[in-house]
């Protein structure tokens, strides 16, 4: 039995047509890179989707279903409604994809919250997810 080596490379079976020309410049072999380079660029990431805003122990408890597979971060976004000039603004990361939920406290009682979120995968981000409210 052979010894395999760190420095060996799989290859290719050679078509019959081929097996006399088995060179292969490097253009043909970087073209062929930048092409799933360029498949990969052209897919968009999935949005979580929120699936419910409890009140809970003076907060509210966000869950959602995360719809894209190797999320570095799930980032969510607030905006409290009826408030004249208020925004979106970050409230929380959740550093891990596979987390589904996270608990914003403390929040005013009575005041109705707005949460959106997204997808972070290295500099890329998703669409938002659907908004969702609750009041504590």
């Amino acid at each position: 039995m052979a010894a395999c080596s760190s420095d060996s490379k799989p290859t290719d079976p050679i078509p019959a047509s081929d097996a006399g020309n088995t060179e292969q410049t490097g253009n043909e072999a970087d073209a062929g890179a930048e092409e799933d380079a360029e498949s990969d660029a052209g897919k968009a990431l999935a949005a979580p989707t929120i699936t419910m805003v409890m009140k809970m122990a003076g907060g509210l408890h966000v869950t959602w279903t995360n719809n894209e597979r190797d999320c570095d971060a799930i980032e969510g976004e607030r905006k409290t409604k009826g408030t004249p000039g208020t925004d979106w603004a970050v409230v929380f990361t959740v550093p891990d994809g596979t987390v589904d939920n996270k608990h914003d406290a403390p929040l005013q009682a009575g005041t109705t919250y707005t949460y959106r979120l997204r997808c972070k995968k290295g500099a890329d981000y998703s669409p938002y997810s659907n908004e969702m409210s609750g009041t504590p």
